[in-house]
């Protein structure tokens, strides 16, 4: 990454000299690399399968999907679904204002701060629902969902199990099956 890079004032233009292929998300002013391994790469996408299954159509469930919030803000999450009766689902970023869900994958660089500047943004722009994926627990993976309302963020429920949801849309997630799966890789990958 390029040193004038590493400040913590930048703002979405800074992103338009970045290579294109790389995946960053803008939190605060503060570039973060989202770039993920081929395993979660394939989490993302499982859960994704998921998602769009539920989703109706006038609805795009995405993977990694820039989100424009304001000139210190562009968030990328794992997958994202947009509505596409807004008409900017062939532009990136989309306004964040197009999510009706967004999923973080949670990353071993993750900080404390990046999950309340997002939950911040997602809660101030009204984005109906917000699931975190943390795959970093001992041979789980855990899911917990969150809904915005009135600028605040609500924990709505948390598991390791099978997860299920109505809102946006009926969605379930058998999280115990995808543990199974990612723990099976991961030790062939050592």
């Amino acid at each position: 990454m390029r040193s004038d890079l590493t400040r913590e004032d930048l703002t979405v233009d800074d992103l338009a000299d970045l290579a294109s292929e790389m995946r960053y998300e803008l939190i605060e002013g503060r570039l973060l690399d989202v770039s993920r391994n081929a395993i979660d790469r394939h989490l993302v996408m499982d859960i994704l399968l998921a998602v769009g299954d539920g989703c109706g159509p006038d609805l795009l469930a995405v993977h990694s999907l820039s989100l424009a919030v304001d000139n210190r803000n562009e968030l990328r999450p794992a997958a994202v679904v947009i509505d596409i009766r807004r008409g900017n689902a062939n532009r990136s970023p989309v306004p964040i204002a197009d999510a009706l869900l967004v999923v973080d994958l949670v990353t071993p660089d993750w900080h404390f701060r990046d999950m309340q500047a997002k939950a911040t943004a997602y809660a101030t722009a009204g984005v109906p629902s917000w699931w975190v994926v943390d795959p970093v627990y001992d041979g789980v993976i855990n899911l917990t969902e969150y809904r915005c309302r009135d600028g605040f963020v609500e924990l709505v429920q948390s598991t390791d199990k099978v997860f299920a949801t109505t809102e946006p849309f009926p969605v379930t997630v058998d999280l115990r099956a995808l543990a199974s799966w990612r723990n099976k890789y991961l030790s062939l990958a050592e």
